[in-house]
């Protein structure tokens, strides 16, 4: 009764009370008598003053009549009457406005701003002074305390709060601001029962919070419609409630956190946005600091609990601002995994069905925050996961790739499961590091590093290695498990992405998989997979898609290769087929010797069909690399007889992918063998179903274009790897598939079209062309294979028949050519490859011994020939081919393809130089010295020096002379025509100006003994009919005509010849019948 009634009094002086001292005395009463009252159990009088005091904290209480003493009403904390006192302080701070007039009149009061005076600022520290002395035995009265601190630090919250002390801001403001933050943070000292009145206390005042908030929310709906936007609202319970459980030791923090959570939970429903996005924040920050701190086990399982139960809060239909709460939910979990998520444990059985939760129900909106989390996950924690929370996430990763609400996502995903194989392989083998590291197609170098490191993976190894292979074998697969069930995805880029990121992974980390995991990973997953692409695309629909409405007015155009589900297919059946020879050529070292090194089903007389059902009868055909070759055999053979282009044209590549990446070690398990003939057999097949007439489908242009380029790839690829000998290095076969196609390179009655050329070639016949130039034979004999076979395409043949008959190379049905197949174009093209591989390629051997050859081609052709562009090109090579041949020759000692060269050489040189002289003006388009002179020139010139000084012959020595002396004659002739052109008549000089210094030249020994006697009659010959011509018409004998300036020219030459020309002696003798002609 004692306290009733000094309470009033003491009231009124603090009230009233002027100087600090006085005030100061008064508090130390206030003080005083409530630390006393509860200490002894008084809970009304420490109520009481505890109320009074915290009226004088903010602003000066209203006077209101007291109570008579002793009434019930005077014992009661006056809750009223502070809850007045609250309200008129938010209104002093502009913060909502009042509700009657006395309200109002306190706002205009201080509108210049709120001055903390000495009384408010001294009455603080005595409520904190209270509160720390007090705390074990407030109870609820802690909600006075907490709402006079809500109210203060709502008026440190205005920028123009200060204290009556000197300067913009007085420093007590500071300290009152760190008191307040203490009280939360600091309750080490405190007992269970007093934190958790303290969390009671702070639930109502935030219930308090969340009506005024929701209250002013409806104001200011009301008054800005149309755009208004609410303030950010900054909260006062809350942020001290997750301050005092987080700052809380272990076992309190367990019994403190299902209240925090459970009003976090509701208040996330509030109906203020402002209010929902800060109590989310809120949230973040309680799970992510409680978890850094959390010792593990159930208490951390029931932190990461919160974001779950959060989320499926706002998940429900009634839920306000449900999209807002789910969103929010998983922000704070991603911020949660960046700071702690690698030392989760138990956290991980809320966390992951929590991310599964956001796919299953399709929620959009929260859809990219949890695809966030996702990544991370995957990403940067997987390897420091648990053992056995790996799988769950997986299952998340794949989740999100099977969704259909954003492809972006998806394929993101899929990427995310390769990184999720890399990081399991990586906690199987012992290694560390971050599946994010896993971006991008793994190179050469890599393939390499894994091939060579196979050495454990095999069956019957030591112990130790194949433990760590069995653990990558149950660590890998559940990843490549939940790839292959998005490889049939029905989104075109998902399932292709899905079969790279499969391929990928497997060929990536295969290396260290035993027998069995390659079992399960080929034979009960990839083998079935493509089996199920193959089914899906042959079932697709061929009928063209309509262009896409994106919206109003706006369509996504799809390019034509596209435009029906059958063509999108064919994407993936590509992406198949290379897929399979990836992880041959990448595993076959492996792979080989889990079948004891024989793969190729002609070493164990393996059906292909069989190749799902494992038949063969025996443990090497059943092992799954001959198992995965046998079908791999078949599906290539049926894709290049079948599919469209694209598909055809991946299964030549597929076959060369797998014999040209271990060449060697494909000849040795018998894979070489299998390629070759499936090769052979789809080169054949080009050929059969181009030349028949009935057939129902020929392989597209394309294709046979593509096969054509793979064939040049495996050489080139051999030849690379530096294999000199053995089948690989026989280019034979493959040049025999080569002569397949440019025999048969357009299908029958045009049914190729447009399509099946290439410029005025056919695009077929114009890549064998250019791939046998590249081909670069490892031995002598396979260059005269290759020479023989394009100097076959130059030859004019007897047959021309359309036919076709099996088999290939150079033998029975080199005599048979397609339709179209010999144009003037493709002559030329075959001209200039023969000339190219001829003069720059081949070894010295090769061209001294196919000079017959060649030179035997070009002939035919050129006696066959018109003047013309295939003229000019024959006669181009011919002169070419015979400089380097017989230089060749000379210079390596070899034999000249025996002593028939020689005739032909000669009979083709006659061919080209035996034409009309005007025919040769025509044709004066430049040598080969790059002087502007006739091919005529450059031929003679090559008679003369290269020629006729190596043939050892009498015979063909006299055609060459004979030839010589043939051209002199005619192009002099020409020359003196009187109504021929200056640059004709200069033209046709020049020629004759090259065949009469090589005819002296011949003549005078230069060439030789035999050449001079084949040359000396010629010479003498001509001279004698030149010159007997030229005095005739000088003396005008017969009706001649005065002789023209070129034909004086010409006889003043060959008197100077004459006077010049040394005739051996052995030469002499064997012209003594000429001696008098060689006097006139």
């Amino acid at each position: 009764e004692l306290a009733f009634t000094l309470l009033p009094p003491l009231r009124d002086l603090l009230a009233a009370a002027e100087g600090e001292a006085l005030i100061l005395e008064i508090l130390k009463s206030y003080q005083a008598f409530t630390q006393a009252a509860g200490l002894l159990g008084q809970v009304e009088a420490r109520d009481a003053f505890l109320a009074s005091l915290c009226r004088f904290t903010v602003a000066a209480p209203a006077i209101e009549p007291e109570p008579m003493a002793g009434t019930p009403q005077a014992r009661m904390p006056r809750q009223t009457s502070l809850d007045a006192f609250m309200a008129s302080g938010a209104v002093e701070l502009g913060l909502e406005e009042a509700e009657d007039s006395s309200l109002d009149e306190a706002a205009a009061a201080n509108e210049a701003g709120v001055v903390l005076t000495p009384r408010n600022v001294h009455a603080l520290r005595t409520i904190f002074n209270i509160a720390q002395v007090l705390a074990e035995h407030l109870g609820a009265s802690w909600v006075l305390i907490l709402q006079t601190l809500w109210a203060l630090e709502r008026t440190l919250a205005s920028p123009h709060a200060t204290t009556q002390e000197e300067g913009p801001r007085g420093a007590d403001l500071d300290i009152l601001l760190e008191c307040s933050s203490m009280l939360f943070e600091q309750t080490a000292h405190l007992s269970t029962d007093a934190v958790g009145s303290l969390l009671r206390a702070l639930v109502t005042v935030s219930e308090q919070e969340m009506r005024e908030a929701a209250a002013a929310a409806v104001d200011v709906g009301a008054e800005g419609k149309g755009g208004a936007t609410q303030r950010p609202v900054q909260l006062f319970a809350i942020p001290h409630m997750v301050d005092l459980v987080v700052n809380s030791g272990e076992e309190r923090q367990q019994a403190l956190w299902p209240e925090l959570e459970a009003h976090l939970v509701e208040a996330g429903g509030a109906a203020s946005a402002g209010v929902r996005a800060a109590v989310a924040e809120q949230l973040e920050r309680a799970v992510s600091v409680a978890l850094q701190r959390a010792p593990g086990g159930e208490h951390e399982r029931a932190v990461a609990g919160a974001l779950r139960r959060t989320y499926a809060a706002g998940a429900r239909t009634q839920a306000p601002g449900g999209a807002t709460r789910r969103a929010a939910a998983l922000r704070a979990c991603l911020r949660t995994l960046e700071l702690c998520g690698a030392g989760l444990s138990s956290g991980w059985q809320e966390i992951l069905p929590l991310l599964l939760e956001v796919v299953e129900i399709e929620d959009g909106a929260a859809l990219q925050p949890a695809f966030a989390c996702a990544r991370l996950i995957i990403s940067d924690l997987l390897v420091a996961m648990p053992a056995e929370h790996t799988n769950g996430a997986v299952d998340v990763a794949g989740a999100f790739a099977a969704q259909d609400a954003d492809l972006n996502v998806a394929l993101t995903a899929v990427g995310l499961l390769w990184g999720a194989a890399d990081a399991q392989v990586a906690r199987a083998e012992g290694r560390g590091g971050s599946a994010g590291g896993s971006g991008g197609d793994a190179g050469e170098g890599g393939i390499a590093t894994a091939i060579g490191s196979t050495g454990g993976g095999g069956g019957g190894d030591a112990a130790g290695p194949r433990e760590e292979s069995e653990a990558v074998a149950a660590a890998l697969l559940p990843v490549l498990g939940r790839l292959e069930s998005l490889a049939t995805d029905p989104r075109p880029d998902v399932r292709n992405a899905a079969v790279r990121t499969l391929v990928r992974s497997l060929a990536s980390s295969g290396a260290s998989l035993p027998r069995s995991g390659w079992e399960r990973a080929l034979g009960g997953m990839l083998l079935p997979l493509v089996a199920r692409v193959r089914a899906a695309a042959a079932a697709a629909s061929t009928s063209e898609d309509s262009a896409r409405e994106l919206s109003a007015g706006r369509v996504m155009l799809v390019h034509h290769s596209r435009n029906s589900a059958a063509k999108q297919w064919d994407e993936t059946i590509t992406l198949a087929l290379g897929g399979l020879a990836r992880l041959l050529r990448t595993n076959l070292q492996q792979l080989a010797k889990h079948a004891d090194g024989r793969v190729g089903t002609v070493m164990h007389h393996s059906d292909p069909r069989s190749a799902l059902s494992g038949g063969g009868g025996n443990g090497a055909a059943a092992s799954p690399a001959a198992r995965t070759w046998a079908y791999l055999l078949e599906f290539a053979s049926a894709a290049f007889r079948e599919g469209s282009c694209e598909v055809a044209s991946a299964a030549s590549h597929a076959l060369v992918t797998v014999l040209a990446g271990h060449p060697e070690l494909a000849v040795a398990c018998g894979v070489w063998h299998d390629g070759l003939a499936a090769l052979h057999e789809m080169a054949d097949f080009g050929a059969i179903a181009a030349a028949n007439h009935t057939s129902e489908h020929v392989p597209p242009p394309g294709a046979r274009v593509a096969l054509a380029k793979a064939l040049g790839e495996l050489c080139a690829k051999v030849r690379a790897a530096g294999v000199q000998s053995g089948p690989a290095a026989d280019i034979s076969p493959v040049l025999g598939m080569l002569d397949r196609l440019v025999r048969f390179p357009l299908a029958a009655r045009g049914a190729d079209g447009a399509s099946g050329w290439a410029g005025d070639v056919p695009a077929v016949q114009r890549a064998a062309l250019a791939v046998v130039v590249a081909v670069v034979p490892p031995e002598e004999a396979q260059w005269r294979t290759l020479i023989k076979q394009l100097a076959e395409y130059v030859r004019v043949g007897s047959a021309a028949a359309n036919g076709v008959t099996a088999g290939a190379g150079t033998g029975a049905a080199a005599q048979t050519w397609g339709e179209g197949a010999r144009g003037e174009a493709f002559t030329r093209a075959a001209c200039a490859s023969l000339c190219e591989i001829y003069t720059q390629s081949a070894p010295a051997g090769a061209r001294s011994s196919m000079l017959g050859t060649v030179v035997s081609a070009l002939g035919s052709r050129l006696r066959a020939a018109a003047d013309g562009a295939v003229w000019a090109a024959m006669a181009h090579a011919l002169v070419a081919c015979a400089r380097e041949g017989v230089s060749a020759a000379a210079n390596s000692g070899g034999p000249m393809g025996g002593r028939q060269a020689w005739p032909s050489l000669a009979a083709a040189f006659v061919a080209l130089l035996e034409r009309d002289g005007s025919a040769s003006a025509a044709s004066a388009d430049g040598g080969a010295d790059g002087h502007a002179e006739s091919i005529d020139a450059e031929a003679c010139r090559v008679l003369g020096t290269v020629v006729a000084p190596a043939c050892p012959d009498r015979e063909p020595l006299d055609a060459l002379a004979a030839t010589l002396a043939a051209v002199l004659r005619s192009r002099a002739a020409g020359a003196d025509v009187p109504d021929l052109d200056g640059d004709a008549a200069d033209a046709l000089s020049r020629v004759a100006g090259v065949a009469r210094a090589q005819l002296f030249a011949m003549a005078g020994g230069a060439s030789g003994v035999t050449a001079a006697m084949a040359a000396l009659p010629q010479l003498l010959g001509f001279c004698d009919g030149t010159l007997r011509a030229y005095g005739r018409a000088a003396r005008g004998e017969g009706g001649a005509a005065t002789p023209t300036a070129a034909r004086t020219a010409l006889v003043n030459d060959l008197l100077e010849g004459l006077q010049d020309l040394w005739i051996p002696p052995d030469v002499a003798q064997e012209v003594v019948p000429d001696g008098v002609a060689v006097a006139r």
